[in-house]
């Protein structure tokens, strides 16, 4: 069992040493260093005392400004890390810049399997080739999961990756739900919420029709074979019988095929018959088992308290009511308001969240399905999510006192000879480690990334897109005397020297060939590769020190690459004169540009409608107008709203900027 562990605190040590580069702002890129070294020990053990002690505490001088600067940069060198906070918010970056590539979510799903009761997960753990059910008893599948934590890890991915293949699907392969563009769970959707609403309202349209049958047709809220009373009933009955077995512990079965003659001699649509009984049967059962809502969970049979399940009561809260909402109110049928177009689903039980019985009998585990067609839900969901992955164990206090005690711990390195920068990377480097290691993560997940498997899954590649540094550089142009620059250069080593290199540089040095690619498609469809001195070719697989390599890069097709001069090699394009890896670097091309889709990284995006109009329309036109330099997004009288409203965005773009601003 401690092996697992073992293996991956070693991964752990290697990400944090390995790290290829420190993001810092480029104005302090010499003071790095001696910004870290600087920190004051005693207001860093002050501020671990106050925060422990349940005070909420605003960095109210310099000292302290430098304290909590010190887990920015920890998170930053913490990016390469598995399980890391940093790494989780670089997902909820990933959420809402899908949002912005596809649009809003139309479903949102949650799902738990429970390992140690699915028959699949007991088999992976066990060392029979041959599974029979029933086996032991649920501590007996529990002591044996705790002894093989990567079969839990391996059951999970089946299950996930059964969800995404069957219920999901894709554009070509239609799942549950019909066609699928993208997912963090999400499915493609044709109408915005506002576009919904206009036609739902419009009395003309048969869309009301359509999307009343399309969600009825896949969520429900009830029952399928009887009120709730009914379902006990009919379960109970079927638990007294010695060949029952519960289906959590079974497998789901292929319906069997039907002609659809309807006719009682037919002895496929018997088969059939007999099937969709059980299937109903099943789902129920499921969903008394796993679904119902108790709110009285932590009451004693004699109506007092149990203060130990009390504690993760939904009626735990100052108002003691339930954090569930439940009961749900019930709707005998699905109502429309033809004044605001709300849509009140069909729902007869009110103690059963939504579900999609085909989801339940598939996945046989507690499931919920919410619809989303509104701006306001979608909204909410996404924000929920975002929030909930990005939860950490690890208070702030905690970091703190961390890095109090590796401070303590490199006394002598603090007071020795060394260089500044050196001191820095070693210091950097245990926090970090330390860190990783107070995250206690538990065994199936250590061994979800031993064996490789994902911690998220999504059905497109990002890429990090730090739009605040490429906005700043088109708005350098115009306002040269703005002190407030906050440019982020990447510290690479080239040559055996370390270079900052700004993340603007590859689009700005771009080749002429490609002068009229836009920012958000440059950095879908093109990457920084080095450069094969041997072959003069590119080399797609870059350096441990460049961060910048991607396994689905290739060659710029020869169509794309217009005629090339005798000293360059045909199939590549070198970066313009100026770009620090002119020499060393090319272009490439990804081979899928469609399901690449740029990471907007940094501060929430601009609106329209609050804040500063003028950034707004500064930074749409910086990511989807070309340009080298700022005077080629306006003129030197225009004002950026007009350039805004006098540039022509192509449709796709258009719906882009609709998109964030969602």
């Amino acid at each position: 069992m401690s092996f697992p562990f073992i293996a991956f605190s070693h991964e752990q040590i290697k990400a944090g040493t390995m790290q290829a580069f420190i993001l810092a702002n480029s104005k302090q890129f010499n003071d790095i260093s001696s910004q870290l070294l600087s920190v004051d020990q005693s207001v860093l053990q002050e501020l671990t005392s106050r925060m422990a002690a349940g005070e909420f505490v605003k960095p109210s001088n310099e000292s302290e400004q430098k304290c909590f600067a010190l887990l920015r940069d920890l998170d930053q060198g913490s990016s390469k890390t598995k399980g890391s906070v940093y790494s989780k918010r670089i997902m909820q970056h990933e959420i809402w810049s899908l949002v912005t590539h596809i649009g809003g979510p139309t479903w949102y799903f949650t799902m738990a399997p429970c390992n140690f009761k699915h028959p699949l997960c007991i088999y992976y753990a066990d060392t029979k080739q041959k599974f029979d059910v029933p086996l032991q008893t649920n501590w007996e599948h529990q002591k044996l999961l705790s002894h093989n934590p990567a079969a839990a890890a391996r059951f999970f991915h089946f299950m996930v990756t059964l969800f995404l293949d069957i219920v999901v699907g894709t554009e070509q392969v239609l799942g549950l739900f019909g066609p699928t563009a993208a997912y963090y769970s999400f499915t493609k959707k044709k109408l915005s919420p506002l576009e919904i609403k206009q036609q739902v309202l419009d009395p003309a349209s048969d869309f009301q029709n359509w999307l009343v049958a399309y969600l009825e047709s896949i969520r429900v809220g009830e029952f399928l074979t009887g009120s709730k009373l009914e379902v006990m009933e009919s379960i109970k009955i079927a638990e007294s019988s010695p060949s029952y077995v519960s289906p959590e512990l079974t497998l789901p079965v292929l319906p069997p095929p039907s002609c659809k003659c309807n006719l009682d001699s037919c002895k496929l649509c018997t088969k059939y018959a007999d099937w969709s009984d059980a299937y109903k049967f099943t789902v129920d059962d499921l969903l008394m088992k796993l679904n119902v809502h108790d709110c009285n969970r932590a009451m004693n049979a004699d109506g007092t308290v149990n203060w130990d399940k009390f504690e993760v009561s939904c009626l735990n809260n100052k108002y003691h009511k339930c954090k569930a909402q439940f009961p749900r109110t019930i709707y005998k049928e699905t109502t429309i308001d033809l004044t605001t177009g709300h849509i009140s689903l069909k729902k007869l039980e009110q103690w059963l969240n939504d579900i999609s019985p085909g989801l339940t009998y598939l996945m046989r585990c507690n499931t919920d399905v919410t619809c989303l067609l509104s701006g306001t839900a979608i909204k909410a969901v996404v924000c929920y999510v975002a929030d909930y992955i990005t939860k950490t164990s690890l208070k702030t206090h905690i970091v703190f006192d961390s890095i109090k005690a590796i401070f303590d711990k490199n006394t002598e390195l603090l007071n020795g000879s060394q260089l500044d920068k050196e001191k820095c990377c070693q210091l950097l480097t245990q926090m970090v480690n330390l860190l990783s290691m107070k995250l206690e993560l538990g065994g199936p997940m250590v061994c979800m990334y031993l064996l490789q498997n994902p911690d998220y899954y999504t059905s497109h590649v990002f890429v990090p897109f730090y739009w605040k540094t490429f906005v700043l550089e088109a708005q350098k142009y115009w306002h040269k005397e703005d002190p407030k620059g906050d440019n982020k250069v990447v510290l690479i080593c080239c040559k055996g020297k370390m270079i900052g290199l700004s993340s603007t540089f590859d689009y700005t040095h771009r080749p002429n060939e490609l002068d009229s690619y836009k920012l958000y498609k440059w950095l879908r469809r093109f990457n920084r590769v080095k450069i094969r001195k041997t072959s003069h070719s590119v080399n797609v697989e870059d350096s441990a020190h460049d961060g910048d390599s991607s396994d689905d890069e290739c060659l710029i097709p020869m169509h794309l690459v217009p005629p090339t001069k005798a000293d360059k090699p045909p199939g590549q394009l070198h970066f313009l004169a100026g770009h620090p890896l002119h020499d060393t670097h090319a272009v490439s091309v990804n081979c899928q540009p469609e399901t690449v889709v740029p990471n907007f990284i940094g501060p929430p995006l601009p609106q329209p409608d609050k804040g500063n109009r003028k950034y707004y329309c500064a930074a749409m036109l910086t990511f989807f107008c070309p340009w080298r330099l700022g005077k080629d997004l306006k003129t030197e009288h225009q004002l950026w709203d007009e350039a805004f409203h006098t540039y022509k965005f192509s449709e796709e773009d258009t719906q882009h900027i609709k998109n964030i601003n969602l």
